[in-house]
């Protein structure tokens, strides 16, 4: 969208260089001539709400975010949220609702050439017409790092749904006598980790989704969930196995688990 700069966005940015190199007591009578001026050209007056403004209060700091938005269709958003994953990020299928608006907003605007006056113009009457506008954008100035970051970082192959769901297939933990030892899918060639791993890994679990609707979350929230009872299982296991080391017991056992059933022996060999 290409915009014309005309003398409305110029007069604007001498007004507020004016403000900043001003003293106190001259301050007074430049800002008089600035809310005449806002109010002949239908920008602010004191006696309304001023909504409309609010929108631009949410990137005044945020231009980055605007870049960010401009390079974006309804269609790539649409695309990120189907690639939502709760468990990578504390974004919702909400934000992400919402964040699809704002590019549908700026691509109706591009409808034509417009000017500076004339966009703010469209953004006011839009927004009067229809307030939830800035729901929308707020959202969006609120979680754009978050958006972004996802955006660009998100990587569905090395996902921490798609390790556990790894682990929970056929992963086999072993209490050895003198160290513990996990395995998955209980490969030779597997590196060899501990306790530690399978701790973490419950412990990078963000959030699971609450969408009771989409069968394809139900079917992972089931998988995240019996995750987690496996590594639970194991903690209280541990802890029972290492009272009994401590004792001088010889105990060796191993966890065998898969998405269908938990398997545990424990070997007692003779000294």
């Amino acid at each position: 969208m290409e915009i014309e700069q005309t003398e409305f966005i110029e007069q604007l940015k001498k007004f507020k260089e004016s403000i900043s190199n001003l003293g106190d007591k001259k301050k007074y009578i430049v800002i008089k001539e600035i809310l005449d001026y806002l109010k002949e050209n239908n920008i602010y007056d004191s006696k309304d709400s001023n909504i409309h403004l609010d929108i631009y209060r949410y990137f005044y700091n945020n231009e980055i975010a605007l870049r960010y938005l401009k390079d974006k269709d309804p269609e790539s958003v649409k695309n990120l949220g189907e690639r939502l994953d709760p468990m990578e990020t504390t974004l919702t299928n909400e934000d992400i609702n919402l964040f699809q608006n704002c590019p549908i907003f700026i691509q109706d605007l591009k409808i034509s050439i417009l000017s500076d006056k004339e966009i703010f113009d469209e953004i006011k009457k839009r927004i009067e017409k229809d307030n939830s506008i800035l729901h929308n954008f707020k959202s969006y100035s609120n979680n754009y790092i978050s958006i972004k970051e996802y955006d660009e970082n998100f990587d569905e192959k090395n996902s921490i749904f798609k390790t556990i769901e790894e682990n929970i297939n056929s992963g086999i933990y072993y209490f050895k006598k003198n160290n513990d030892e996990y395995k998955k899918n209980n490969k030779d060639e597997e590196e060899i980790k501990g306790f530690e791993y399978l701790y973490d890994l419950k412990c990078k679990i963000n959030v699971k989704s609450s969408d009771n609707d989409d069968e394809k979350l139900k079917e992972k929230n089931k998988k995240i969930i019996y995750f987690e009872k496996i590594v639970d299982k194991i903690t209280t296991i541990k802890f029972y196995v290492d009272n009994l080391r401590d004792k001088g017991s010889p105990i060796q056992l191993f966890i065998q688990f898969n998405f269908i059933m938990i398997m545990i022996k424990a070997i007692f060999p003779l000294k």
